[in-house]
């Protein structure tokens, strides 16, 4: 699922909720490791980023993730949603497609920088 993220969100991470029926489980598989992450430049004076050395998936309750998201100009996701806590470690073969599998593709442009469009310094 490709999803649009404006240029001006901040380097902050994105939370997201799941809502899923009961007895069913949310398995954060994390980063996809085979995707090709690209970072925003954030390098001017006025404004510092930490550049992660991969993207994060934080589990922060039940059905709420926080995703390193703003760090990002394309970065991707995989959750599955199924009957056990192992989905991520297994193949669909050994399932039996006994799970939803969601990977998440988060893009944008980066902003800006403040000399490119005149903006006054802070």
């Amino acid at each position: 699922m490709y999803i649009p993220v404006s240029p001006y969100l901040p380097t902050l991470p994105l939370e997201i909720r799941f809502l899923v029926p009961d007895g069913k489980l949310i398995n954060n598989c994390g980063y996809l490791a085979d995707f090709q992450h690209k970072y925003c430049a954030f390098d001017n004076d006025n404004f510092k980023a930490e550049r992660l050395r991969n993207p994060m998936a934080n589990q922060i309750s039940d059905d709420t993730f926080e995703l390193s998201v703003g760090s990002y100009l394309q970065s991707a996701y995989r959750f599955r949603i199924g009957f056990t806590t192992e989905s991520c470690f297994s193949s669909e073969d050994h399932l039996h497609g006994g799970f939803e599998e969601y990977n998440l593709i988060f893009y944008r442009t980066c902003a800006p920088t403040a000399t490119a469009t005149n903006a006054p310094s802070v």
